[in-house]
């Protein structure tokens, strides 16, 4: 069930999840710390969207308390799909660009899966 339609939310809150998702699917692990120096946002703001990404995946992660981050779990499943890996482990690089999707040289392809 979709918290949220994707929409409805905010660019930059929709390319805050993708993060999410591409970090957890390609790298293997995300944390709090890692939305607040990508995208110069909140803790607080940090916080909301990981809630927000457990809410609409919550077999995709399992919280570390130990390291504070969050690690792929074994029945992962991409809340978003993407062109290729090639394209998203660039964009994830910190050269890519840092405040997403529109400022990037990448111009990845999204689209959430259908219900």
């Amino acid at each position: 069930m979709s918290y949220l339609p994707p929409n409805r939310l905010p660019i930059a809150q929709q390319e805050r999840l993708l993060y999410i998702d591409m970090k957890l699917r390609f790298i293997g692990e995300v944390r709090r710390q890692d939305l607040i120096q990508r995208f110069g946002i909140q803790t607080a703001a940090a916080t909301r969207d990981l809630a927000l990404y457990r809410w609409e995946k919550p077999d995709n992660l399992v919280y570390v308390s130990k390291t504070k981050s969050y690690i792929r779990a074994e029945q992962f499943e991409p809340l978003y799909h993407i062109v290729t890996s090639a394209d998203a482990l660039a964009w994830l690089a910190p050269a890519a660009g840092a405040t997403g999707l529109h400022d990037s040289q990448v111009r990845l392809q999204v689209g959430r899966p259908q219900a």
